[in-house]
């Protein structure tokens, strides 16, 4: 009964997972909705819900997924990048600034969104007035 029930997450999440990566954002919503009422300790399905949220521009709910992911996984590197999104799209982005950087200390060097952090972290320092380096 346990296998069927993991069997049956995995199956909705990667369906989810294809949905997003096809940028049907309100599809993928849905079903990662799903996802997180049936394992709601899987960090992995509260990430992909908050990038699905992002898709639908609901800023707010997906900063809470995120959240909600790093709660469950403090070392879920991909919570803070989508954090740092989620914060740039409601206006903070002091706490952007900060998530995004703790997405580029806890990514590897190789990781293909580590130059998009990169460039967002001198992009929001400027405007906060500052160098990248502080």
């Amino acid at each position: 009964r346990a296998a069927a029930s993991e069997t049956a997450i995995r199956e909705r999440f990667e369906r989810a997972a294809w949905l997003l990566h096809g940028r049907r954002y309100a599809e993928a919503r849905m079903a990662l909705e799903q996802v997180v009422q049936m394992a709601p300790s899987l960090p992995e399905g509260w990430v992909n819900l908050g990038f699905a949220l992002l898709g639908v521009r609901e800023h707010a709910a997906a900063r809470e997924a995120f959240e909600h992911a790093i709660d469950l996984r403090p070392m879920q590197v991909n919570a803070y990048f989508g954090l740092a999104e989620a914060l740039e799209a409601l206006g903070d982005l002091e706490a952007a600034l900060g998530a995004m950087r703790t997405y580029t200390h806890l990514s590897v060097p190789d990781d293909p969104f580590r130059i998009r952090a990169e460039a967002a972290i001198w992009e929001w320092s400027a405007a906060l007035g500052r160098t990248g380096a502080e």
